[in-house]
């Protein structure tokens, strides 16, 4: 099949193309490619709401080409601009750029692979830490428990908990707060409460009002959720795809549930949530296009640079386990002298 350039990456981005029917290939590097393929969608449209929306200038991220017998249309920057917030235009975007980032998605794991080699023991070691002194932190914070605050000031501001934080942090910072439109869909949820399994098919979106959430995958904790805002499952919304992670409460909760019918819905009323979300997977598919490059180059100059790496990621994973030890230790003594069972427990799976 004979394929014809539709944009090429570097190239500033002045137009959108809808594709009408037919195929288009989009190149995140030399090496890594996907296919979407469909009727009436819209393509080209991240750069522009990266540059023109979220104030973050970007040249396009990929290269694109289409078949010969597509059907393609263009719309000039300008004109997208003035119709965005069309609710037709931001379904219509959201589910193209969902695919993208489930596309991206299956490359960074499959490089991932390629690259990667005890680096899931170091990330392990910095979230069990994390984990705990967030625990101590947030019993600290809730019962002013005059012996917790020493323990609270040495280790909340270690260079480890730092390093750990990083872990454990959303790459994106799109925040969706809760409205008069939102409202009615908000509920509070008790603690170990199950927002959605891994492996599941749902279509439901959650959004973060109060409280702190465990991402587990293969039921080791990847990262805390614990800002109100934070948006989980877009792509899960408007895919209906598998889920790839479970989400579970830590701590009571409040958070805002939607579902695919509820948007049009929220549009008549709240179009600016919907905006919202639009932004959010934009930003999600950056940060993807970014960790594709950076794989990459990591794995280029890995041969090069193996030798060393290797010797500091074994003081790297020493120095965390020492500070871990250490931590749980101190922790473990302190909570013995006060009987202070019922921060014990709450801490059991990471001790």
């Amino acid at each position: 099949m004979s394929y014809k350039l539709l944009y090429q990456q570097g190239h500033d981005p002045d137009q959108i193309f809808i594709l009408q029917s037919g195929e288009v290939i989009f190149f995140a590097s030399n090496d890594d490619r996907y296919r979407i393929s469909g009727n009436n969608i819209i393509l080209g449209s991240t750069e522009i709401i990266l540059s023109h929306l979220l104030s973050l200038p970007t040249k396009r991220l990929e290269t694109a080409v289409v078949s010969e017998k597509a059907q393609i249309s263009c719309m000039s920057s300008e004109k997208f601009l003035s119709q965005f917030k069309h609710e037709k235009y931001l379904l219509n975007m959201g589910k193209v750029i969902a695919q993208k980032i489930r596309l991206t998605n299956s490359i960074i794991k499959k490089n991932q692979n390629i690259l990667l080699s005890g680096k899931k023991t170091l990330k392990q070691l910095y979230l069990q830490y994390f984990s705990i002194v967030s625990i101590i932190i947030d019993e600290y914070n809730k019962r002013k428990l005059p012996w917790l605050k020493d323990i609270v000031a040495k280790y909340s501001t270690s260079i480890s908990f730092l390093k750990a934080e990083a872990y454990t942090k959303a790459d994106v910072p799109v925040k969706i707060f809760e409205t008069t439109a939102l409202s009615d869909r908000t509920i509070d949820l008790p603690p170990d409460y199950i927002l959605c399994k891994e492996g599941n098919k749902e279509s439901d979106m959650f959004i973060l009002q109060s409280g702190t959430l465990e991402v587990s995958v293969n039921n080791n904790r990847v990262a805390i959720l614990n800002e109100a805002g934070t948006t989980i499952g877009e792509i899960a919304l408007l895919l209906g795809e598998v889920r790839s992670a479970t989400i579970r409460s830590l701590t009571p909760i409040r958070v805002t549930k939607l579902r695919l019918k509820d948007l049009k819905e929220i549009a008549k009323n709240d179009i600016d949530t919907i905006v919202q979300i639009i932004y959010s997977l934009t930003k999600k598919f950056y940060n993807n296009i970014n960790l594709i490059r950076d794989i990459n180059m990591s794995v280029m100059n890995k041969t090069l640079s193996e030798e060393a790496g290797e010797k500091g990621e074994k003081i790297e994973i020493s120095n965390i386990s020492h500070e871990l030890n250490k931590l749980k230790y101190e922790l473990g003594e302190l909570l013995y002298a006060q009987n202070a069972d019922f921060i014990r427990s709450r801490l059991t799976p990471f001790m």
